[in-house]
Parts: structure tokens; sequence; C-alpha cells
């Protein structure tokens, strides 16, 4: 019976070393590291600033946020693994007294799109990881590493 019991355990002792991935590059990419060769995807940058508010935001996935600063300039926003209402956020906002964010901040993420008017509890403070430069207009097509928009033209348009 415990010779039984000890080739049971040794069994699953085995099993569940050959379910657990070794190699790191097996795991799947998450966040920025999904847009490394997108070309939409620009520099990092220390932090944004904003005129008060968030001026618009769209989610990209469940650790990307694209948020709008002024003048139609935009930035990706990458929060820590752990912020379960971004992907379905309806309203996003920056903590009290902040008008500006960096690595390590927080932006507030509510389940409701009147924000602060609702529930304390309907809240959720993400930590940002990185912030990225966006350009939505960017053709997210490469040839082997060239971007379109780096060849030069070889006819000029026609008018």
């Amino acid at each position: 019976m415990i010779a039984r019991l000890g080739a049971v355990a040794i069994a699953l002792a085995c099993l569940s070393c050959a379910s657990t991935p070794t190699d790191p590059s097996d795991q799947p990419a998450t966040g920025i590291a999904v847009l490394k060769k997108d070309p939409r995807l620009g520099e990092e940058v220390g932090r944004i600033c904003f005129a008060g508010q968030i001026d618009g935001f769209r989610t990209y996935s469940k650790d990307l946020v694209i948020v709008e600063s002024g003048l139609r300039k935009e930035f990706i926003v990458e929060t820590t693994s752990g912020c379960q209402n971004l992907r379905h956020a309806q309203a996003i906002g920056l903590p009290s007294g902040l008008s500006c964010l960096s690595d390590l901040d927080r932006i507030l993420v509510y389940d409701s799109a009147f924000g602060t008017q609702t529930t304390p509890f309907s809240a959720e403070r993400c930590a940002i990881r990185s912030i990225h430069r966006w350009n939505e207009k960017a053709d997210p097509v490469e040839l082997d590493g060239i971007r379109p928009e780096d060849i030069e033209p070889i006819m000029e348009p026609l008018k």
C-alpha cells in the first residue's frame, strides 16, 4: 500500500514538472512586447501631462490603454498585471492632485461612464509600467522591417 502511494506521488510530481514551461520564450508576449514590431509604437517617454484631465481614451487590450493628451497627441500606457477592469473601462482618470503621469504612477479605471460620481469601490487604481508615444496613422504593415513611408516614391503622384 505504501509503495503504491509512493508511486502515485512520484507520478503526480512528474506530471506537474512536465506541464510547467521552463523556457521563458515559450510564454506568450504581453503588454508592450506584443507591439514591438508595430510601427505605430513610438519611443518610451518618461511622463505625459494633461490639461486637468485625460482628454480621451480607448482600451487596446487587458493591460494597454491609448490616452489622448491635448492637440491630439496619443500615448499608449502599459499597466501592470492585475488591472482587472481596464479592458471594459467606461472612464479613466488621474488621481486627485495629479496633472501628469509617469512610470509607477497610477490611473483610475472606472466601471461607470460617470467616473467619480459612482460608489467609492467602482474605481480601480492601476499601476503604470511604461508609457510610449502612439501614432495611429502609421501603417501597421511592414515588409522585412522596412516601413512604406521610408521608401522613396518612384514617380510623382498624379495631380
